[in-house]
């Protein structure tokens, strides 16, 4: 096997460029072109398409986060509503220690729920 070796007076270079973003800078658009004249019309149009997608996807996340926090309000109103009138029942029923159980429970869990977000919001936010 043949090794080619540098002699003294030969050098080696390697170089790299790296650019952050959708869009190449404008030298790698002009090398682009001369490969093929149409490249940096579809990487513009590319560039365009990605970023209406991701503006779709967020406007689908932020829609969903608000359906899902509805969704909790909702239930929370009507397990609430479930409840007292559950705890009201008892009462009638004469049965008092089991109408404030169940009424000092579901105030104890939903107090919990409540201080629990606010906990998570706060870590959030740091």
């Amino acid at each position: 096997m043949k090794h080619d070796k540098l002699s003294n007076n030969q050098h080696s270079s390697v170089s790299q460029t790296f650019y952050h973003g959708i869009i190449p800078p404008p030298d790698m658009m002009q090398k682009y072109q001369e490969i093929d004249t149409t490249l940096p019309n579809r990487i513009m149009k590319l560039a365009e398409e990605e970023g209406i997608h991701r503006r779709i996807m967020e406007k689908k996340i932020l829609n969903l986060a608000k359906v899902r926090e509805l969704v909790g309000v909702i239930s929370g109103i009507i397990s609430v509503l479930v409840v007292g009138i559950l705890s009201y029942l008892y009462l009638l029923k004469s049965a008092p220690r089991e109408g404030a159980a169940i009424a000092i429970a579901v105030t104890i869990g939903l107090a919990s729920v409540f201080v629990l977000r606010k906990v998570k919001q706060s870590r959030r936010k740091q």
